[in-house]
């Protein structure tokens, strides 16, 4: 009786001692493991439907805080690629009021080593295509951007220069990973050394020609395919500036304008592939009215309705500050920090002369400031 009763005590102890281990392999090892798999269905289901966002459903604010909670939920159990690739979401989501910390987010994922070089990179351009078209506060750039790390150490190796400092963090992306678009941001750089210079030597002429040709040749051989399409259409408009700043002929430049107009109205047309529509559109309308004049009034006239439709409505400028305050710079670019040779104050003058609506809305223009 008494061996019986032990036997029961030892198995009962037994059994406990069992599941006790295997409550701790549990909790130690196999659901660390679930939780790593749930995040990662989580965050293909966010970005597929951030990146899938059409002018219907977009909702960035929701977005963003979708993507901050997800972030705070999983700390500790995201894979490094998806823990940045969700922090580059979050900081494209973000309203423009927020400015400082998409940078500040943007930033700590391309100085960050453990996070594969590819998104490092990408932070990297996403930080560039906001100084490119962000103008609502001119001191930004040199307070946020430059600040700290290897971006205070770009501008310093550009002597101050924050355009040519602008073209040393496009050399860093491409250091990490090269992609297109950098390449033809640089190449467009040396373009605009061109334009700006039209007193240089033949000599230095053609050094920079071979520099931008350099560059758009590496820009090339890099395929796009399967990139979104609102990255292969801004590489075609780097490509069509490049070469109308560098000389080129008005029909290949035209010719690449117009397939960045064709790639981002690709269906199923999303929001970013508008909002980079609207930007290319500018500088398309420059392009034509520089080279073309009144005998482009149409196509010149259909590039800009969208923006004067837009800006003629109070919700319009509330909804679009980075617009307002680009076309503001352009139009005060004689007197401002301003990095676009091919979209300034005679460009405005000249699109006003050729749009006399258009023109009206963009002397009115007031930028906020963020």
């Amino acid at each position: 009786m008494k061996t019986t009763v032990v036997k029961k005590i030892i198995f009962s102890l037994a059994l406990v001692l069992l599941i006790s281990i295997g409550a701790v392999w549990y909790w130690r090892s196999y659901r660390p493991r679930l939780i790593q798999i749930e995040a990662s269905r989580e965050y293909q289901a966010i970005a597929e439907d951030y990146y899938a966002m059409t002018p219907a459903n977009a909702n960035f604010r929701q977005a963003a805080k979708r993507t901050e909670t997800f972030l705070n939920r999983y700390t500790g159990a995201l894979s490094p690629k998806e823990e940045a690739a969700a922090k580059i979401i979050l900081a494209s989501s973000l309203p423009s009021g927020d400015r400082i910390r998409m940078v500040e987010t943007l930033k700590e994922v391309a100085q960050s080593r453990e996070y594969p070089s590819n998104l490092r990179a990408l932070a990297i351009n996403l930080i560039v295509d906001d100084y490119e078209i962000n103008f609502t506060d001119l001191l930004f750039a040199r307070r946020e951007i430059f600040s700290g790390g290897d971006f205070a150490k770009a501008l310093n190796d550009a002597g101050g220069d924050e355009i040519l400092a602008i073209r040393k963090l496009n050399e860093w992306s491409l250091a990490l990973f090269p992609t297109a678009i950098p390449n033809y941001r640089i190449a467009k750089w040396y373009a605009s050394q061109i334009y700006k210079n039209p007193q240089m030597t033949e000599g230095e002429k053609v050094k920079l020609l071979s520099k931008v040709g350099e560059y758009l040749l590496a820009g090339d051989r890099i395929p796009m395919s399967g990139s979104p399409p609102q990255r292969e259409g801004l590489a075609y408009e780097l490509k069509a500036r490049t070469v109308a700043l560098s000389g080129g002929t008005r029909e290949e430049a035209e010719r690449f304008f117009k397939l960045a107009m064709e790639t981002y109205q690709r269906p199923p047309q999303t929001v970013f592939q508008i909002l980079y529509l609207r930007r290319s559109s500018l500088f398309y309308a420059a392009f034509l009215a520089r080279n073309y004049g009144m005998l482009r009034t149409g196509d010149i006239q259909t590039l800009l309705k969208p923006h004067y439709e837009l800006l003629s409505t109070p919700q319009g400028l509330e909804q679009r500050p980075r617009l307002v305050a680009f076309l503001a710079a352009a139009r005060d670019s004689a007197n401002v920090i301003y990095p676009a040779p091919d979209f300034n104050k005679s460009d405005i003058k000249q699109l006003q002369k050729i749009y006399p609506e258009f023109g009206k809305v963009v002397e009115g223009l007031t930028p906020s400031k963020d």
